[in-house]
This record gives structure tokens, C-alpha cells and sequence, in this order.
């Protein structure tokens, strides 16, 4: 790998995974940590050293054009022959005028050229040349110095090439291509009208649609901000969107969506001009909120495939790793649920009070800060303190009846404990499922969280007038989002009293899907779901140290039907490291 210098001292580099949406393979940008990346935030890229260290565990690696740094690059689609290595005359050509550091890109069926440019770029980003492409890909020339990263494989088509500065080429280019401006350009406002100014500035300020990320949310609220806050025409309105905002969004929408975005905004904004009379300096406090509909359905979004094909979808991305499932932290539970927990679902741990269920909880909420993954814990029923003080637990092998007389020891281990962990975000008091939803797409957005622990579904108000009605829409809120975000949510919920058998019995009474508490629903939304049980907890013969966890549901996966008999520590609330006894078939 023989990457130029220019770009191995700057810190812009991020890793990246090809990941199917929409049935389409895209680029995710993440950092090294695993949490995302984006283009348009410094925050989130990192030094080369830092993101070659871990380039095993990622498809590729991704360098970042910013803006003001003068560093520009050019990207050549279906120009090169997999099987050959030829590239195409027009391809050759712009090569040749470029004259700068040029490598194949990780499709094979391209080049990426990067180099200097001493002004910022004005014109059109892409364009497809009206040419034959000798492989698969549809044959493109992009350009792009910021809020845009290209993957980097350091595979040059001639070696030792330097970056060049690409002025002239550059200029070549767009009248051999039409690239020129077509479309409103940030250094074009000056002469634009005030009102179409003022929209373009404020919108560049919006926050970036990230596909599975609410994107279709906010870019349906820039559609609102342009053509009913400021009161822009379709055709106006498309214009900015297009220049400004979309090229940033991850991925960009195209032609056809911008016009969809634009067309409902236009129908669902009944009031206009909302934003005309606001002073610049009061933008970023001015409620939006109350102008802007709920966003519609969106119909370019709408994912439409063949079972052949998704069956196939399925089998290429457990070959290539790109669905990992994540380790639970219990012992055991990983090996009974078939090896972990997948992006998208809902896990229910359902139990009767004090048997266990937050103790299951935190110890999964450790294992994935442990590997550096972010989390949300909603929490309707423990203080941020109290989830504090049961975390201590993790920290220090000393036990609570001595942490008053050994404070300072304790609070060191709670220091070298949490040192170099991802962060557990904690939300208390969300009250309704809406504010649940709302409180997980913000952290997503700012934090980049990957899992959510909600502690207990009973406890959220949903809607409807009855118990029974509210946690129904409880769970399937719940559900959707974690479809929509892609990311495990991990649900805690209460049992029914019958679950503890009858008074006297000697028997153990083992809890069942069906015991779930006020709602049918949870059960049927789940994708696994763990029922918990503390024996000693109901009949004091048991032994104290002896808790089980019954897998009572298990879509995804084929392993169902287990009972897991795990050493349990009271005192510190904790599920030992060991290997548990697995009952499979339980009745």
C-alpha cells in the first residue's frame, strides 16, 4: 500500500463496511471504535495509524475531503475491465490531464485520482458520460472536495505518482463533460434574490439525513423549511435541496426522491412563509416544530425484493460477517440463543419483581461498552444512581458491606473499570412510548448508541384508554423502531403472579411466553425471549446461588426451547463466569 503522504498526515481517515440497503451495497463510514462516522463531522474521522490497526476487521478504508483543506479527488465508475486490467480511452484521457496520484478502486471497475485544487469546486458533482462501460457498472465521473470520503486502497495504476495540483485539468474537464454549475451553488448566492440566499444558509446548517437514522424525517423537514418557511416555488425549492443539502446526506437522494420530498412538503405546508422575518441569529432557536407535518409515507424508501433474492441477501451477508450478532455477557446465553443478539431485534427478559431482570440487563449493557459499542438505557423504574451503584459491582471485586470503609479504593476501580469503555447513556422518566422513540432517534443521532435497554415495557404509556391497550402499543412501537434503526432493543418485562405457581407448591413453577404481563403483544413482537427465575426467591430450600433462564422464544435462529442453570452471586447481583448446565427441551 502506497499512499502519498499528503493524505497519511491528515486526520481524515475512517474505516468503512459495504452493507445492503434498499438492495443496494453502500459504504458506512464508522470510526475505529465501531461507532459511525460521518463525512460532514471532523469528530468522527481519525489518524491513518489508528484506523489501519484495525483494517482487518472493516471492508476497506476511507479517507475524507474537507472543506478548506485544498485536497480534491475524482472518482471514474465502470472505466476499468475486472478480468484485464484495461481502462477505457475517456477514462485514459482524464487520467492523462490529471497527471496525479491515481489508485484502482475496491470495486476493481474504477480509479480514484486524488489531488490539490487552490479553489473550491463549483460545478457538478456527477455526470455519466455518454460512453460503453466494459464491466457491470454504469460508466461516472465525480468530483468531490468536502463532505464526502473516498475508499482508499493504496492499488496505484502507476507507481509512485505524487498529487498533483488539478487546476487546469479540472477546468478541461468541465467543458469536455458539462460539468459547469447547473444548479445554485454556494458561491453563487451573492447574486441570487435575499429570500433563496437566506434558504440556502439555513438549510446548510440542517442536520444530515443518515439512511437508518430517521433520513427520510429530515430531509422531509428541509422540504418544509424551503418551500413552506421561506416560501420557495417546487422548482426553487429543488434546486437548493439538490446542491445543497442532499450532497452531504448519507447516501444522497437522487433526482427522483428530492422531487417526491419536495411535492409532499408542498402539499402537507398549508402555511408559508413562516420563516421569512426571522433574524439569522434567532434561527437555531426558532421552533420549527409546530409548522412541519408529520412526514409521509415515503415511496422511494419502500424496500421491495424477490424471496430468491433475500434468501440469497441472507446467506452473502452471514458469509461476509456484515450481520455479526452481539455476546450477551451472561454465561452461556450466547451458546443457547445461537450465538448472540442481531441488529434489528427485540429481546423481551421477562420475570416477576426483584428476579433478576435489571441483573441481566446491566451485565449485557457492560458487555457491549466492553467492546466498545455505545448504549441507551431507558429507565422508567431505577434512579440514574441506583443503576450507578449496581454497576460498581462490575468494578471492584470488593463487597458493598465494605465499599463505606474502602471508598477511595472502590472509586479507583470504578475509574480503571470504565477507562477506555464506550459510554451508557441513561434516560429516565420518559413517561410515553413516544417519548421513548423520540429520546432513542436523538442519542442515535448524537451518539451513535448501537443497542437499547428499556426497563420494563410495562411501566412506558402507550396509547389507549386500557392497561392491556396501552402496552399492546407500546410493544409495537418498540418493534418498529428497532426494525427501522436497526439495532438490538432489549425490553424488560413483568410476569403474572400465577407465573409463581400456586402457594405451597412444592413444585417450581415455570414461567411461560403466555405469562407475560397485560398484553399478548410482547409476545408475539418479540424475537427472543428470555424468561427469568430465581428458585430460592419463591422456595428457600433451593439453593441461593442457583438462578435459571428459560428461552422461551427464538425466531431468527434455529436453537429454541432451552433451560440455563447459572451460578448466581446475591451479594453482588451478578451472574458468575462459568459454564451452565443446558436442559434443552423444557416443558
Amino acid at each position: 500500500m502506497m499512499i502519498p503522504q499528503q493524505l497519511l498526515e491528515k486526520p481524515n481517515w475512517v474505516v468503512w463496511k459495504n452493507i445492503t440497503r434498499g438492495g443496494k451495497p453502500t459504504k458506512v463510514p464508522f470510526q475505529p471504535s465501531g461507532q459511525p462516522a460521518s463525512s460532514t463531522d471532523s469528530k468522527t474521522w481519525s489518524r491513518f495509524d489508528d484506523v489501519v490497526a484495525v483494517e482487518d476487521s472493516w471492508s476497506g478504508l476511507g479517507f475524507v475531503f474537507a472543506d478548506g483543506q485544498g485536497l480534491i479527488g475524482v472518482d471514474l465508475d465502470g472505466c476499468r475491465n475486472q478480468k484485464t486490467g484495461a481502462i477505457e480511452d475517456w477514462a485514459l484521457a482524464i487520467i492523462d490531464q490529471m497527471n496525479t496520484y491515481t489508485e484502482v478502486s475496491p470495486s476493481k471497475t474504477g480509479v480514484k485520482m486524488f489531488g490539490f485544487s487552490s479553489k473550491p469546486w463549483v460545478g457538478v458533482n456527477k455526470v455519466s458520460p455518454d460512453v460503453k462501460s466494459v464491466c457491470d457498472k454504469a460508466p461516472g465521473i465525480e468530483v468531490y472536495d468536502k463532505g464526502r470520503y473516498f475508499a482508499v486502497t493504496g492499488d496505484e495504476i502507476e507507481q509512485s505518482k505524487p498529487i498533483a495540483n488539478l487546476d487546469a485539468a479540472l477546468e478541461w474537464m468541465k467543458v469536455r463533460y458539462s460539468m459547469a454549475a447547473k444548479v445554485y451553488e454556494k458561491q453563487s448566492y451573492a447574486t441570487a434574490n435575499d429570500v433563496e440566499d437566506r434558504a440556502a444558509r439555513y438549510i446548510d446548517k440542517c442536520e444530515i439525513a443518515i439512511s437508518g437514522q430517521r433520513g427520510s424525517d429530515k430531509a422531509f423537514k428541509v422540504a418544509c423549511i424551503l418551500v413552506g418557511g421561506f416560501s420557495l416555488s417546487d422548482e426553487v425549492a429543488h434546486k437548493i435541496f439538490a446542491s445543497v443539502y442532499s450532497p452531504k446526506c448519507q447516501p444522497p437522494w437522487n433526482d427522483k426522491e428530492i422531487r417526491h420530498k419536495i411535492e409532499s412538503a408542498a402539499k402537507k405546508c398549508t402555511e408559508r412563509g413562516w420563516l421569512l422575518n426571522v433574524k439569522q441569529e434567532q434561527w437555531q432557536s426558532f421552533d420549527t416544530r409546530k409548522f412541519i407535518p408529520p412526514t409521509p409515507e415515503a415511496k422511494s424508501e419502500i424496500r421491495k425484493s424477490t424471496l430468491r433474492k433475500s434468501a440469497l441477501d441472507y446467506i452473502s451477508v452471514v458469509k461476509d460477517g456484515l450481520a455479526p450478532l452481539h455476546a450477551t455477557g451472561v454465561p452461556g446465553l450466547d451458546d443457547a440463543i445461537g450465538g448472540g443478539i442481531a441488529d434489528g431485534e427485540m429481546v423481551i427478559i421477562g420475570a416477576r419483581p426483584s428476579h433478576g431482570k435489571s441483573c441481566i440487563a446491566l451485565q449485557m449493557v457492560h458487555q457491549f461498552t466492553s467492546e466498545g459499542k455505545p448504549v441507551l438505557m431507558i429507565s422508567e423504574e431505577m434512579s440514574s444512581m441506583q443503576l450507578g451503584k449496581r454497576s460498581i459491582q462490575y468494578a471492584t471485586p470488593l463487597h458493598t458491606a465494605t465499599w463505606r470503609n474502602r471508598i477511595d479504593e472502590v472509586a479507583l476501580d470504578v475509574l480503571k473499570h470504565f477507562e477506555g469503555r464506550a459510554e451508557a447513556y441513561i434516560a429516565e422518566s420518559c413517561g410515553n412510548a413516544d417519548a421513548v422513540v423520540e429520546t432513542i432517534d436523538e442519542h442515535i443521532s448524537q451518539h451513535g448508541i448501537q443497542a437499547v435497554f428499556i426497563d420494563y415495557a410495562q411501566l412506558i404509556q402507550g396509547k389507549g384508554k386500557t392497561q392491556y391497550e396501552r402496552v399492546t402499543s407500546t410493544s409495537i412501537a418498540l418493534k418498529q423502531a428497532a426494525a427501522r434503526t436497526n439495532i438490538p432493543f432489549v425490553v424488560l418485562a413483568q410476569l403474572n403472579r400465577k407465573s409463581e405457581g400456586a402457594k405451597g407448591d412444592k413444585e417450581v413453577s415455570i414461567p411461560k411466553m403466555s405469562d407475560l404481563k397485560d398484553s399478548g403483544q410482547l409476545e408475539q413482537d418479540c424475537d427472543v425471549g428470555l424468561l427469568c427465575h430465581w428458585p430460592w426467591k419463591g422456595d428457600a430450600r433451593h439453593p441461593k446461588n442457583q438462578y435459571w433462564i428459560f428461552v422461551g422464544k427464538n425466531r431468527n435462529r434455529e436453537i429454541n426451547s432451552y433451560k440455563i442453570s447459572i451460578d448466581f452471586d446475591p451479594g453482588r447481583q451478578m451472574m458468575l463466569e462459568m459454564q451452565p448446565e443446558l436442559h434443552p427441551e423444557f416443558k
